[in-house]
Protein backbone atom coordinates (compact mmCIF):
# COMPACT_ATOMS: atom_id res chain seq x y z
CA UNK A 1 0.00 0.00 0.00
CA UNK A 2 1.09 3.62 -0.50
CA UNK A 3 1.47 4.29 3.22
CA UNK A 4 3.81 1.30 3.57
CA UNK A 5 6.98 1.90 1.62
CA UNK A 6 8.78 -1.08 0.13
CA UNK A 7 11.60 -2.40 2.26
CA UNK A 8 14.59 -1.41 0.16
CA UNK A 9 16.26 -4.71 0.93
CA UNK A 10 19.37 -3.72 -1.04
CA UNK A 11 20.41 -1.55 1.91
CA UNK A 12 20.57 -4.43 4.37
CA UNK A 13 18.91 -4.63 7.78
CA UNK A 14 21.34 -2.66 9.90
CA UNK A 15 23.44 -4.15 12.67
CA UNK A 16 26.87 -3.46 14.14
CA UNK A 17 28.09 -1.88 10.90
CA UNK A 18 25.20 0.45 10.25
CA UNK A 19 25.56 3.09 7.57
CA UNK A 20 23.89 6.46 7.02
CA UNK A 21 21.67 4.70 4.46
CA UNK A 22 20.47 1.98 6.84
CA UNK A 23 19.87 4.56 9.56
CA UNK A 24 17.91 6.75 7.14
CA UNK A 25 15.75 3.83 6.04
CA UNK A 26 15.00 2.78 9.62
CA UNK A 27 14.09 6.35 10.58
CA UNK A 28 11.88 6.60 7.49
CA UNK A 29 10.12 3.35 8.34
CA UNK A 30 9.52 4.55 11.91
CA UNK A 31 8.12 7.89 10.72
CA UNK A 32 11.06 9.89 12.08
CA UNK A 33 11.32 12.03 8.98
CA UNK A 34 13.63 14.74 10.34
CA UNK A 35 16.12 12.09 11.36
CA UNK A 36 15.81 10.38 7.97
CA UNK A 37 16.51 13.72 6.28
CA UNK A 38 19.58 14.19 8.47
CA UNK A 39 21.05 10.78 7.56
CA UNK A 40 20.21 11.32 3.89
CA UNK A 41 22.44 14.38 3.99
CA UNK A 42 25.45 12.11 4.53
CA UNK A 43 24.87 10.31 1.20
CA UNK A 44 26.32 11.22 -2.18
CA UNK A 45 23.97 13.91 -3.61
CA UNK A 46 24.47 12.49 -7.09
CA UNK A 47 23.66 8.93 -6.07
CA UNK A 48 20.51 6.91 -6.66
CA UNK A 49 19.82 6.42 -2.96
CA UNK A 50 19.96 10.15 -2.24
CA UNK A 51 17.27 10.72 -4.89
CA UNK A 52 15.24 7.70 -3.70
CA UNK A 53 15.19 8.80 -0.07
CA UNK A 54 14.14 12.29 -1.13
CA UNK A 55 11.29 10.74 -3.12
CA UNK A 56 10.27 8.61 -0.15
CA UNK A 57 10.16 11.67 2.12
CA UNK A 58 8.09 13.58 -0.44
CA UNK A 59 5.74 10.61 -0.75
CA UNK A 60 5.37 10.33 3.03
CA UNK A 61 4.32 13.99 3.15
CA UNK A 62 1.82 13.67 0.29
CA UNK A 63 3.93 15.60 -2.23
CA UNK A 64 3.21 13.09 -4.96
CA UNK A 65 4.40 14.96 -8.04
CA UNK A 66 7.73 15.74 -6.38
CA UNK A 67 7.97 12.11 -5.22
CA UNK A 68 7.38 10.82 -8.74
CA UNK A 69 10.11 13.08 -10.08
CA UNK A 70 12.42 11.79 -7.34
CA UNK A 71 11.73 8.14 -8.15
CA UNK A 72 12.38 8.90 -11.83
CA UNK A 73 15.71 10.51 -10.92
CA UNK A 74 16.72 7.56 -8.76
CA UNK A 75 15.92 5.06 -11.53
CA UNK A 76 17.75 7.16 -14.09
CA UNK A 77 20.86 6.79 -11.91
CA UNK A 78 20.30 3.09 -11.14
CA UNK A 79 17.53 1.26 -13.08
CA UNK A 80 18.04 -1.83 -10.88
CA UNK A 81 17.28 -0.09 -7.58
CA UNK A 82 14.38 -2.15 -6.24
CA UNK A 83 13.43 0.32 -3.52
CA UNK A 84 12.81 2.99 -6.15
CA UNK A 85 11.18 0.64 -8.67
CA UNK A 86 8.72 -0.84 -6.17
CA UNK A 87 7.76 2.42 -4.49
CA UNK A 88 7.38 4.25 -7.78
CA UNK A 89 4.89 1.50 -8.72
CA UNK A 90 2.95 1.96 -5.46
CA UNK A 91 2.71 5.70 -6.10
CA UNK A 92 1.60 5.17 -9.71
CA UNK A 93 -1.08 2.76 -8.47
CA UNK A 94 -2.28 5.36 -5.98
CA UNK A 95 -2.46 7.95 -8.75
CA UNK A 96 -4.57 5.61 -10.89
CA UNK A 97 -1.81 4.94 -13.41
CA UNK A 98 -2.13 1.21 -12.92
CA UNK A 99 -0.70 0.04 -16.25
CA UNK A 100 2.51 1.96 -15.54
CA UNK A 101 2.59 0.44 -12.05
CA UNK A 102 2.36 -3.05 -13.56
CA UNK A 103 5.27 -2.30 -15.88
CA UNK A 104 7.46 -1.22 -12.94
CA UNK A 105 6.52 -4.25 -10.86
CA UNK A 106 7.15 -6.64 -13.73
CA UNK A 107 10.70 -5.24 -13.97
CA UNK A 108 11.07 -5.52 -10.18
CA UNK A 109 9.83 -9.13 -10.25
CA UNK A 110 12.46 -10.00 -12.85
CA UNK A 111 15.16 -8.39 -10.72
CA UNK A 112 13.99 -10.16 -7.54
CA UNK A 113 12.15 -13.34 -8.43
CA UNK A 114 12.31 -14.50 -4.79
CA UNK A 115 10.73 -11.35 -3.31
CA UNK A 116 7.28 -12.16 -1.92
CA UNK A 117 6.31 -8.52 -1.34
CA UNK A 118 6.96 -7.55 -4.95
CA UNK A 119 5.10 -10.62 -6.24
CA UNK A 120 2.12 -9.71 -4.03
CA UNK A 121 2.15 -6.09 -5.22
CA UNK A 122 2.23 -7.31 -8.82
CA UNK A 123 -0.71 -9.62 -8.21
CA UNK A 124 -2.77 -6.82 -6.70
CA UNK A 125 -2.24 -4.36 -9.56
CA UNK A 126 -2.85 -7.07 -12.17
CA UNK A 127 -6.17 -7.75 -10.42
CA UNK A 128 -7.01 -4.06 -10.67
CA UNK A 129 -6.41 -4.25 -14.42
CA UNK A 130 -8.63 -7.33 -14.74
CA UNK A 131 -5.73 -9.59 -15.74
CA UNK A 132 -7.02 -12.22 -13.35
CA UNK A 133 -5.07 -15.29 -14.46
CA UNK A 134 -1.75 -13.44 -14.23
CA UNK A 135 -2.81 -11.92 -10.90
CA UNK A 136 -3.57 -15.32 -9.43
CA UNK A 137 -0.25 -16.68 -10.65
CA UNK A 138 1.66 -13.78 -9.03
CA UNK A 139 -0.19 -14.12 -5.73
CA UNK A 140 0.34 -17.89 -5.66
CA UNK A 141 4.05 -17.19 -6.14
CA UNK A 142 3.98 -14.64 -3.32
CA UNK A 143 2.32 -17.13 -0.97
CA UNK A 144 4.76 -19.87 -1.89
CA UNK A 145 7.51 -17.49 -0.76
CA UNK A 146 5.66 -16.09 2.30
CA UNK A 147 2.70 -18.31 3.31
CA UNK A 148 1.94 -16.15 6.34
CA UNK A 149 1.09 -12.95 4.46
CA UNK A 150 -2.50 -11.89 5.27
CA UNK A 151 -2.44 -9.26 2.49
CA UNK A 152 -1.52 -11.80 -0.20
CA UNK A 153 -4.21 -14.24 0.98
CA UNK A 154 -6.75 -11.42 1.00
CA UNK A 155 -5.84 -10.21 -2.50
CA UNK A 156 -5.93 -13.80 -3.74
CA UNK A 157 -9.49 -14.00 -2.40
CA UNK A 158 -10.46 -10.91 -4.40
CA UNK A 159 -9.04 -12.47 -7.56
CA UNK A 160 -10.86 -15.76 -6.96
CA UNK A 161 -14.08 -13.86 -6.29
CA UNK A 162 -13.69 -12.02 -9.62
CA UNK A 163 -13.14 -15.38 -11.31
CA UNK A 164 -16.41 -16.69 -9.85
CA UNK A 165 -14.63 -19.24 -7.64
CA UNK A 166 -16.60 -18.23 -4.58
CA UNK A 167 -15.83 -21.17 -2.29
CA UNK A 168 -12.10 -20.71 -2.84
CA UNK A 169 -12.45 -16.96 -2.32
CA UNK A 170 -14.02 -17.34 1.11
CA UNK A 171 -11.28 -19.85 2.01
CA UNK A 172 -8.66 -17.30 0.99
CA UNK A 173 -10.23 -14.59 3.16
CA UNK A 174 -10.34 -17.09 6.05
CA UNK A 175 -6.64 -17.87 5.48
CA UNK A 176 -5.84 -14.15 5.72
CA UNK A 177 -7.73 -13.94 9.00
CA UNK A 178 -5.94 -17.05 10.29
CA UNK A 179 -2.63 -15.26 9.65
CA UNK A 180 -3.84 -12.13 11.47
CA UNK A 181 -7.27 -12.16 13.19
CA UNK A 182 -7.30 -8.34 13.28
CA UNK A 183 -6.42 -7.86 9.60
CA UNK A 184 -9.18 -5.46 8.64
CA UNK A 185 -9.21 -5.74 4.79
CA UNK A 186 -9.85 -9.49 4.96
CA UNK A 187 -12.49 -9.06 7.66
CA UNK A 188 -14.25 -6.48 5.49
CA UNK A 189 -14.12 -8.72 2.43
CA UNK A 190 -15.47 -11.66 4.42
CA UNK A 191 -18.31 -9.52 5.73
CA UNK A 192 -19.24 -8.04 2.35
CA UNK A 193 -19.03 -11.41 0.64
CA UNK A 194 -21.32 -13.11 3.17
CA UNK A 195 -23.86 -10.25 3.10
CA UNK A 196 -23.98 -10.25 -0.71
CA UNK A 197 -24.44 -14.04 -0.61
CA UNK A 198 -27.35 -13.39 1.81
CA UNK A 199 -25.62 -15.51 4.46
CA UNK A 200 -26.60 -12.98 7.08
CA UNK A 201 -26.22 -15.02 10.27
CA UNK A 202 -22.72 -16.10 9.21
CA UNK A 203 -21.90 -12.49 8.42
CA UNK A 204 -22.98 -11.31 11.87
CA UNK A 205 -20.94 -14.04 13.59
CA UNK A 206 -17.88 -13.28 11.46
CA UNK A 207 -18.09 -9.53 12.11
CA UNK A 208 -18.58 -10.02 15.85
CA UNK A 209 -15.51 -12.26 15.91
CA UNK A 210 -13.56 -9.58 14.00
CA UNK A 211 -14.60 -6.84 16.44
CA UNK A 212 -13.58 -9.04 19.37
CA UNK A 213 -10.16 -9.48 17.70
CA UNK A 214 -9.72 -5.72 17.47
CA UNK A 215 -10.71 -5.15 13.82
CA UNK A 216 -13.18 -2.35 14.41
CA UNK A 217 -14.05 0.33 11.86
CA UNK A 218 -17.03 2.27 10.53
CA UNK A 219 -17.03 0.11 7.40
CA UNK A 220 -17.14 -3.10 9.43
CA UNK A 221 -20.00 -1.75 11.54
CA UNK A 222 -21.79 -0.76 8.32
CA UNK A 223 -21.66 -4.36 7.12
CA UNK A 224 -22.80 -5.53 10.56
CA UNK A 225 -25.82 -3.27 10.20
CA UNK A 226 -26.54 -4.67 6.73
CA UNK A 227 -26.26 -8.24 8.01
CA UNK A 228 -28.49 -7.61 11.03
CA UNK A 229 -31.05 -5.95 8.77
CA UNK A 230 -30.98 -9.07 6.63
CA UNK A 231 -31.81 -11.23 9.65
CA UNK A 232 -34.75 -8.97 10.52
CA UNK A 233 -33.07 -7.66 13.71
CA UNK A 234 -33.76 -4.05 12.77
CA UNK A 235 -33.24 -2.38 16.15
CA UNK A 236 -29.79 -3.98 16.44
CA UNK A 237 -29.08 -3.02 12.82
CA UNK A 238 -30.01 0.57 13.59
CA UNK A 239 -27.68 0.61 16.60
CA UNK A 240 -24.77 -0.74 14.51
CA UNK A 241 -25.37 1.81 11.76
CA UNK A 242 -25.62 4.67 14.23
CA UNK A 243 -22.30 3.57 15.69
CA UNK A 244 -20.84 3.50 12.17
CA UNK A 245 -21.92 7.05 11.35
CA UNK A 246 -20.73 8.16 14.78
CA UNK A 247 -17.24 6.93 13.87
CA UNK A 248 -17.41 8.24 10.29
CA UNK A 249 -20.03 11.01 9.88
CA UNK A 250 -19.38 11.16 6.10
CA UNK A 251 -20.01 7.42 5.55
CA UNK A 252 -22.79 7.91 2.98
CA UNK A 253 -23.74 4.24 2.60
CA UNK A 254 -24.18 3.87 6.36
CA UNK A 255 -26.47 6.92 6.42
CA UNK A 256 -28.40 5.46 3.49
CA UNK A 257 -28.74 2.01 5.08
CA UNK A 258 -29.81 3.65 8.34
CA UNK A 259 -32.52 5.48 6.43
CA UNK A 260 -33.80 2.22 4.94
CA UNK A 261 -33.89 0.55 8.37
CA UNK A 262 -35.86 3.50 9.75
CA UNK A 263 -38.31 3.13 6.86
CA UNK A 264 -38.79 -0.53 7.74
CA UNK A 265 -39.46 0.54 11.33
CA UNK A 266 -42.20 2.92 10.03
CA UNK A 267 -40.15 5.96 11.16
CA UNK A 268 -40.53 7.70 7.81
CA UNK A 269 -39.68 11.28 8.77
CA UNK A 270 -36.52 10.16 10.56
CA UNK A 271 -35.68 8.04 7.53
CA UNK A 272 -35.83 10.97 5.16
CA UNK A 273 -33.71 13.05 7.53
CA UNK A 274 -31.14 10.24 7.62
CA UNK A 275 -30.20 10.73 3.97
CA UNK A 276 -27.34 13.23 4.22
CA UNK A 277 -27.52 14.85 0.80
CA UNK A 278 -30.07 16.21 -1.62
CA UNK A 279 -31.34 13.01 -3.24
CA UNK A 280 -33.16 9.91 -2.12
CA UNK A 281 -31.39 6.68 -3.05
CA UNK A 282 -33.45 3.55 -3.46
CA UNK A 283 -31.64 0.21 -3.32
CA UNK A 284 -33.47 -2.05 -5.74
CA UNK A 285 -33.38 -5.82 -5.95
CA UNK A 286 -35.09 -6.27 -9.29
CA UNK A 287 -36.08 -4.05 -12.17
CA UNK A 288 -37.90 -4.69 -15.41
CA UNK A 289 -40.33 -3.18 -17.92
CA UNK A 290 -43.18 -3.17 -15.42
CA UNK A 291 -41.42 -1.38 -12.61
CA UNK A 292 -38.99 -1.68 -9.79
CA UNK A 293 -39.36 -4.30 -7.05
CA UNK A 294 -37.91 -3.69 -3.59
CA UNK A 295 -38.15 -5.13 -0.09
CA UNK A 296 -38.54 -1.72 1.56
CA UNK A 297 -41.16 0.96 1.24
CA UNK A 298 -39.69 2.26 -1.97
CA UNK A 299 -42.83 4.00 -3.15
CA UNK A 300 -43.22 5.95 0.08
CA UNK A 301 -39.61 7.08 -0.06
CA UNK A 302 -39.88 8.14 -3.70
CA UNK A 303 -43.10 10.07 -3.13
CA UNK A 304 -41.71 11.77 -0.03
CA UNK A 305 -38.55 12.75 -1.90
CA UNK A 306 -40.60 14.15 -4.77
CA UNK A 307 -42.75 16.03 -2.26
CA UNK A 308 -39.64 17.74 -0.94
CA UNK A 309 -38.49 18.63 -4.46
CA UNK A 310 -35.70 16.05 -4.46
CA UNK A 311 -34.82 13.67 -7.30
CA UNK A 312 -35.62 10.01 -6.67
CA UNK A 313 -32.82 7.83 -8.02
CA UNK A 314 -33.05 4.04 -7.97
CA UNK A 315 -29.67 2.41 -7.40
CA UNK A 316 -30.17 -1.24 -8.34
CA UNK A 317 -27.48 -3.53 -7.00
CA UNK A 318 -28.03 -7.28 -7.21
CA UNK A 319 -30.32 -7.00 -10.18
CA UNK A 320 -32.49 -9.50 -12.00
CA UNK A 321 -34.68 -8.57 -14.94
CA UNK A 322 -38.32 -9.45 -14.31
CA UNK A 323 -41.13 -9.49 -16.83
CA UNK A 324 -43.94 -6.96 -16.53
CA UNK A 325 -46.70 -9.50 -15.94
CA UNK A 326 -45.12 -11.15 -12.90
CA UNK A 327 -46.65 -10.09 -9.57
CA UNK A 328 -44.36 -8.64 -6.97
CA UNK A 329 -43.79 -11.31 -4.30
CA UNK A 330 -44.66 -10.18 -0.78
CA UNK A 331 -43.34 -8.39 1.15
CA UNK A 332 -42.05 -6.70 -2.02
CA UNK A 333 -43.82 -3.90 -3.82
CA UNK A 334 -43.71 -2.88 -7.45
CA UNK A 335 -43.06 0.81 -8.02
CA UNK A 336 -43.84 2.43 -11.40
CA UNK A 337 -40.70 3.55 -13.15
CA UNK A 338 -42.39 6.86 -13.87
CA UNK A 339 -42.08 7.69 -10.18
CA UNK A 340 -38.28 7.69 -10.52
CA UNK A 341 -36.02 10.31 -12.04
CA UNK A 342 -33.51 7.65 -13.06
CA UNK A 343 -32.61 4.03 -12.56
CA UNK A 344 -28.86 4.04 -12.18
CA UNK A 345 -27.97 0.63 -13.52
CA UNK A 346 -25.77 -0.33 -16.50
CA UNK A 347 -28.50 -2.52 -17.98
CA UNK A 348 -31.39 -0.53 -16.53
CA UNK A 349 -34.65 0.14 -18.35
CA UNK A 350 -33.72 3.71 -19.25
CA UNK A 351 -30.36 2.57 -20.60
CA UNK A 352 -26.93 3.28 -19.22
CA UNK A 353 -26.25 6.46 -21.19
CA UNK A 354 -29.63 7.99 -20.29
CA UNK A 355 -29.28 7.00 -16.63
CA UNK A 356 -25.82 8.58 -16.55
CA UNK A 357 -27.15 11.75 -18.19
CA UNK A 358 -30.09 12.11 -15.80
CA UNK A 359 -28.08 11.26 -12.73
CA UNK A 360 -25.28 13.57 -13.77
CA UNK A 361 -27.73 16.44 -14.02
CA UNK A 362 -29.18 15.84 -10.54
CA UNK A 363 -27.78 16.67 -7.14
CA UNK A 364 -27.06 13.22 -5.84
CA UNK A 365 -26.45 11.31 -2.67
CA UNK A 366 -22.65 10.79 -2.37
CA UNK A 367 -22.99 7.00 -2.16
CA UNK A 368 -23.77 7.06 -5.88
CA UNK A 369 -20.41 8.56 -6.83
CA UNK A 370 -18.47 5.33 -7.62
CA UNK A 371 -21.23 3.91 -9.82
CA UNK A 372 -21.79 7.22 -11.58
CA UNK A 373 -18.09 7.48 -12.32
CA UNK A 374 -18.21 4.01 -13.92
CA UNK A 375 -21.20 5.07 -15.99
CA UNK A 376 -19.50 8.27 -17.11
CA UNK A 377 -16.39 6.40 -18.17
CA UNK A 378 -18.49 3.89 -20.12
CA UNK A 379 -20.69 6.57 -21.68
CA UNK A 380 -18.66 9.80 -21.90
CA UNK A 381 -21.25 11.46 -24.15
Amino acid sequence: MLEELGRGREAGSGGPEETPLSRALRALTDGRYDEATLHRGALDPGGAWHAALGAALDQAHGRFEAALAGWDAALARDPRLLFARQNRALLLEHLGRVEEAVADLEVAAELAADDAEIAADLGRVLWRLGRLGEALEALDRALALAPGSPAAHNDRGLVLQALGRTAEAIEAFAAAVACDPAYLPARLNQAEFLVRQRRFEEAVATIDEAVAAGARSAELLYWRGCALRGTGRREEALAALEEAVGLAPDHARAHCERGLVLLELDREEEALAAFPAEAAVVGADAVGPGGLVNKVRTGALCRAARGRGLPAIALAGETKLVSADLPAPGPFERVPLGLLDAVVLPEGPVGAAEAARRAGAARLHPSLAPLLEELRRAHPG
